[in-house]
């Protein structure tokens, strides 16, 4: 009852304009008082970091630069609180924590789009500027004040629907390097699997994370969800495997995918095998082709717009889905898939990959106990664990 009343209250006090909606994240998060004090002369630093569901925090970076932390709060000036809501993204909490000069202290947990305060979580607008500028910070920084032994850069690369956004991070070696290109799912952009991408660099990968054109929202890169398809995705996955198979500093590439972007890496890895190294996927979404079998029309065309998961996307959606079957696609890739998926998936049954496993010359799954269609806590720690021990078993001398 206490939550239900919070909602309540929270929807009312967000029954307003627009404008006012970004002073409801700062009052929420309780920043405004932060701001307030700045304004008054104090000093700031700023520390990054992620509790992942009460694993471990890790340190991104601390700052006390002017010009850095001038960036991260005009960038949460402009984020926007657009209502109350019951969704939940993930487990995995990255932080900021403000450390004013006269003592006081400000700590904010969030998602990409989601926020927590005093038990009501929001949906947010405009989160994806503030992301933008820390991993900016966070590329020349490491805990502490010791630089980074890695470089972060924006690469572009043309794409199915116009220009493709990613962020190419290429940890300090000698000799090439092991590259793994990260594709999101449906709706989704390049934060959704940051924590991925930053474990990997650990574990000794370069990494290439980046948002496909039309793909989701927040997304950096051109086109429209309407405009996008399984294979307008392919088609910028294909793009960028292209640009860094003739990139002298790498050696073996692994793709990895989650979700719709299982389905995308799993489509390209057989149209390239001899590109691919070996591929990672999580809960692909093989079962995309039955559900827009569902939407079509009795004379086999699709409506011009329709939605899916409560999105608007193009009849062109529709009509590439269904013109293969993916589970003949599989077949051509005879290098070694690793597939996990939870056994309490309700939007991507696990039966999908089980499938799978007949169709990939080479294939193994890892059933993800109590989990649903993303991984939460230790079971997202496990995944990605999991993950890079089976690419580095793959690189030059191991395997």
């Amino acid at each position: 009852m206490k939550r239900i009343l919070s909602m309540i209250l929270a929807l009312l006090c967000l029954n307003r304009s627009t404008a006012d909606t970004q002073t409801d994240f700062l009052r929420l998060t309780g920043l405004d008082r932060m701001f307030a004090a700045v304004q008054a002369g104090e000093s700031v630093a700023c520390i990054r970091f992620s509790d992942n569901a009460g694993e471990g925090v890790q340190n991104d970076f601390v700052t006390r630069d002017p010009e850095e932390i001038d960036a991260i709060l005009k960038a949460l000036k402009r984020i926007k609180v657009v209502k109350p809501t019951d969704e939940f993204k993930t487990d995995w909490y990255p932080a900021l924590r403000f450390t004013l000069s006269g003592g006081s202290e400000y700590t904010i947990s969030f998602d990409w789009e989601w926020l927590e305060a005093d038990g009501v979580n929001y949906e947010l607008e405009g989160a994806d500027e503030l992301w933008g500028t820390l991993d900016d910070i966070a590329a020349k920084y490491t805990t502490g004040e010791e630089r980074k032994e890695k470089v972060m850069e924006a690469v572009y690369i043309d794409g199915s629907l116009g220009s493709i956004y990613g962020e190419l991070t290429v940890p300090a070696g000698k000799g090439q390097i092991p590259l793994v290109i990260l594709s999101h799912g449906f709706g989704g952009n390049r934060l959704g699997q940051q924590d991925y991408a930053r474990y990997f660099q650990q574990r000794g990968f370069a990494t290439y994370n980046f948002d496909f054109c039309g793909g989701g929202f927040s997304s950096r890169s051109d086109g429209t969800m309407t405009q996008m398809s399984v294979l307008t995705e392919a088609a910028d996955l294909e793009a960028i495997l292209d640009r860094f198979a003739n990139d002298a500093r790498f050696g073996d590439i692994f793709l990895w995918g989650a979700s719709q972007g299982g389905f995308v890496s799993t489509y390209v890895a057989a149209k390239h095998p001899a590109l691919v190294r070996a591929l990672a996927i999580e809960f692909p979404a093989y079962v995309l082709q039955d559900d827009a079998k569902k939407v079509q029309l009795p004379d086999g065309s699709f409506p011009e717009t329709y939605q899916a998961l409560g999105v608007t996307i193009g009849r062109i959606y529709g009509q590439d889905a269904v013109s293969f079957d993916i589970y003949e696609v599989m077949k051509a890739y005879p290098g070694d898939v690793l597939i996990l998926h939870g056994d309490r998936d309700g939007l991507v049954p696990i039966s999908y990959s089980q499938r799978a496993l007949d169709a990939f010359p080479s294939s193994s799954l890892m059933v993800m106990k109590g989990q649903n269609h993303g991984f939460s806590g230790s079971s997202r720690t496990q995944a990605m664990q999991q993950e890079a021990e089976f690419m580095l078993s793959h690189t030059a001398g191991r395997k």
